[in-house]
C-alpha cells in the first residue's frame, strides 16, 4: 500500500479535482515562469481583499511532518497555518516580483480568553 499524500486526499475527497477553489474570480494555470500560478479572471482594486487565509495554527518544530504532508502557509514565530487539502492559497505569489501581498503579519485572538483548566504551564 502506498503512503497517502495530499494529492491522494484530493482524489478521494474532491472527486478528482486538484484543489478547493478558495479565492473567487481566480484560477490556477501554467505559469510563464515555472510550474503553475494563480491568475485572476477580473480586475481587482489596489486595496481589495482577495481572501482571508484559514487553517489550523500549529508549531512547525512540534509537527515537522506537516511541512511535507499537508498544505500550509508560513507565519511569524515558526508557526504554520495548515490545511489537509490543497487550496487556491497554495498558488499565491511564489514570485520574486509578486503582484499581491499577504497583510496582517500577526494572528491574535478575537476576544479575551481564560486558559483551559487542563492547560500545561
Amino acid at each position: 500500500m502506498s503512503k497517502p499524500t495530499i494529492d491522494t486526499c484530493a482524489e478521494i475527497f474532491l472527486n478528482g479535482e486538484a484543489l478547493i477553489e478558495t479565492i473567487p474570480d481566480t484560477y490556477v494555470a501554467k505559469s510563464g515562469l515555472q510550474g503553475q500560478g494563480l491568475f485572476t479572471s477580473r480586475a481587482w482594486a489596489r486595496d481589495e481583499v482577495l481572501c482571508v487565509l484559514d487553517g489550523q495554527l500549529v508549531e512547525a518544530k512540534r509537527y515537522p511532518v506537516l511541512l511535507t504532508e499537508m498544505e500550509w502557509n508560513a507565519l511569524p514565530g515558526e508557526m504554520l497555518l495548515v490545511r489537509p487539502l490543497r487550496t487556491s492559497y497554495g498558488f499565491i505569489n511564489h514570485s520574486f516580483n509578486p503582484s499581491i501581498e499577504i497583510g496582517a503579519p500577526t494572528i491574535a485572538p478575537c476576544g479575551q480568553y481564560a486558559p483551559s483548566p487542563q492547560a500545561k504551564n
